[in-house]
């Protein structure tokens, strides 16, 4: 920003003036009077620029991530830039609303043939309302669920994804998409199978950090032990500053009195002005993803919104390729390979390292579809010099793009088609767009994207098997073991990765093993509500409730909004026959997270061991609505019908459950017994 002194003021002040009122414009200049007569004076004063900001309305977040501003305070002076609340970055993440519609709302059911579930999105007094259910072999609706949407993420030029968020202040997806560029609804990525995560996949911190800008939480509640949870308000999409960094530093230096203009201009990150690999982190934070199969892991001390535009993004995380049975790195294609693509481009190679995403791209600017055959072979044609006179070249409706970078499925989103970013000579008739079926990724190995910029030795190796265990989350013993020999063999001042052997452990009931792990974790971190619920978990599994409910109260004590702790508590208590302390556990979990189907299932086995069937059966058939292949909640929920007397409905749930259980055939042994019961009478 090209200003200095008084000029600071006075365009800042033209800028505003046609935003305001009269009245506002009359307060404004006699703030902006009172500024120009301490700028003159040499005077800063924190406190005074402290009031401009208030009376602008301008936001300056705490927290975990500081000095971040509202993104309309950029548009005060940088107008002609504005234009990015546009691109379809800044529309990664929203509030649902009745004028933002892109969806077919009159055609909006989907049948997902695989897991046997309707689906369907609806309108109802200005907001946005899932629900799923399926259809009993009379075509009778059963196990509906229905939630309002709270959240939209995705620009919706490609697809939107649909989220609500929990009284605790957790984040799930919703299984349907949008896919606007067929416009039809679909089943979100990683759904198309018959088993899938439902309405509980929950939105992890990670997820966010790419999809929108950093939310004012507290200082600590980004690190990777802390719950992924977050405040009702969030920003809407990514923002100037996550390519720009924090804005509190450079509207201090403007409005402090100073002048200097150098000063100014180094208050902020110019993405353009750093060097090729600091300017291409910038980009690479959220567009390098080589393989969903292996997603970054962040370096052991660095929370999640620590980030800044101009840092070494390879000191905040490591990023992972992968081996692939049968296919070259090369023949993969995913949703994200924009800059993976492209840095296999002779385009790329042989630029020594000028060329970069904002060799073509302005990311300010959204080019409107009619001109983008001309502005991307201008960009060509910038560098591609002898092709400058060519006749074809010159023929602005000839389209390099569509040639050389052509659309192309993804394998990852597969009802989604992106520009190829591999720029390349295609074969004559090639056709990348015929629909694909889904198909996990068959992984040999994980390797490093970049070796050189990883740790040497045992710790590289720790951050390259955690890439394989968090995404799957892997309980296999030659793994976990190998982990544990890697972290005897080399212990490492954080306490993360101990965490992750524990979670490993635990996952594949190694109850013993995971006291010496805890250990070192408390060596490194205290005592924390994660380390005792760890410890409880291990202990319930060996049968010591006394012990478990001991550390799951000083648990809470540490951390009283834990719904995950207060039903192991209610498990732990249930185990000992105390209905009444487990119930009230219980009934405080679901409050918090109102989609915990364990929860809902034990609230379920507490009410029919009390007898009150009726409360069972409302408690199981939440259960069912949350997972529809619960094969307890069917089992149960048939008994307690059986006990109110309503056989036949009863048999509607044993007959759905034959179909739908996740343990099919125990259910059938159910309901064959209960014929030849019928025939024997």
């Amino acid at each position: 920003m090209d200003c200095a002194g008084n000029s600071v003021h006075s365009r800042w002040m033209k800028r505003i003036a046609g935003l305001m009122s009269n009245t506002a414009r009359w307060v404004l200049r006699s703030i902006a009077l009172v500024l120009l007569f301490y700028s003159l004076s040499g005077f800063s004063s924190p406190g005074l620029i402290d009031e401009i900001f208030s009376s602008l309305g301008i936001r300056v977040s705490q927290g975990a991530a500081p000095g971040y501003v509202n993104d309309d305070a950029c548009g005060l002076c940088h107008k002609e830039y504005y234009s990015y609340q546009k691109v379809a970055m800044a529309r990664s993440f929203y509030p649902p609303s009745p004028d933002n519609v892109i969806e077919d709302m009159v055609n909006n059911h989907y049948y997902h043939e695989p897991s046997r579930r309707h689906y369907e999105m609806s309108i109802r007094e200005g907001e946005y309302w899932f629900k799923r259910y399926q259809l009993d072999e009379e075509g009778k609706e059963i196990n509906p669920f229905e939630v309002k949407v709270d959240w939209i993420l995705g620009s919706g030029n490609h697809v939107r994804s649909y989220l609500y968020q929990t009284p605790q202040g957790n984040l799930f997806q919703l299984p349907i998409a949008w896919y606007s560029q067929e416009g039809k609804w679909g089943m979100q990525p990683g759904y198309e199978f018959e088993e899938h995560k439902g309405v509980s996949r929950v939105v992890q911190r990670e997820c966010m950090f790419c999809h929108n800008a950093y939310p004012d939480v507290p200082e600590g509640s980004d690190t990777f032990l802390k719950p992924h949870v977050y405040p009702r308000e969030l920003p809407s999409g990514t923002g100037c500053q996550r390519c720009h960094g924090p804005g509190v530093k450079h509207l201090r230096a403007i409005y402090g009195g100073d002048g200097d203009s150098e000063k100014i201009r180094a208050s902020i990150v110019n993405p353009g002005r750093l060097p090729p690999d600091r300017r291409d982190d910038v980009c690479f934070e959220c567009h390098m993803l080589p393989t969903v199969a292996a997603t970054p892991v962040r370096r052991f001390d660095r929370p999640t919104y620590s980030f800044r535009p101009g840092q070494d993004l390879a000191d905040y995380q490591i990023n992972f390729d992968i081996e692939e049975k049968g296919k070259e790195p090369i023949d993969r294609f995913e949703i994200n390979h924009h800059p993976y693509r492209l840095k296999q481009s002779q385009c790329y190679l042989k630029s020594e390292e000028q060329m970069s995403c904002l060799t073509c791209h302005d990311p300010h600017y959204k080019v409107s579809k009619d001109d983008r055959a001309a502005h991307y072979k201008a960009k060509c044609l910038g560098c591609h010099v002898d092709l400058q006179h060519n006749s074809v070249a010159n023929d602005l409706s000839d389209d390099c793009v569509a040639c050389h970078m052509p659309e192309r499925r993804t394998q990852d989103v597969i009802e989604v088609t992106m520009t190829d970013h591999l720029i390349q000579i295609v074969p004559d008739g090639a056709d990348f767009t015929s629909p694909i079926k889904k198909a996990v990724p068959n992984v040999d190995d994980i390797l490093f994207l970049e070796p050189d910029r990883v740790p040497a030795g045992d710790l590289g190796e720790i951050y390259r098997v955690l890439g394989f265990i968090r995404p799957n989350a892997i309980s296999k013993r030659n793994i976990i073991d190998y982990l544990a020999k890697l972290l005897k063999r080399s212990p490492t001042d954080s306490a993360v990765p101990y965490y992750d052997l524990i979670e490993g452990l635990l996952r594949g009931k190694r109850y013993r093993e995971v006291f010496p792990v805890i250990e070192e974790v408390v060596k490194r971190d205290g005592v924390t509500t994660k380390s005792l619920a760890s410890s409880a978990v291990a202990n319930l599994g060996l049968g010591r409730v006394g012990v478990a409910i001991e550390q799951l109260d000083e648990a809470l004590e540490l951390n009283p909004d834990s719904p995950h702790t207060h039903y192991n508590l209610a498990l732990a208590y249930y185990a000992q026959g105390k209905l009444e302390e487990a119930d009230a556990h219980l009934k405080r979990a679901v409050e918090m997270s109102p989609n915990m189907t364990a929860a809902w299932y034990y609230l379920g086995k507490l009410a029919e061991n009390r007898e009150h069937h009726a409360s069972a059966y409302e408690h199981y058939k939440q259960t069912l609505a949350i997972e529809p292949r619960h094969t307890r909640a069917y089992l149960g929920i048939v008994k307690v019908l059986d006990e109110l007397g309503q056989h036949t409905e009863a048999l509607r749930y044993l007959r759905h459950g034959t179909v739908n259980a996740g343990r099919s055939a125990e259910i059938e042994g159910v309901l064959s017994k209960r014929i030849e019961s019928k025939q024997g009478k």
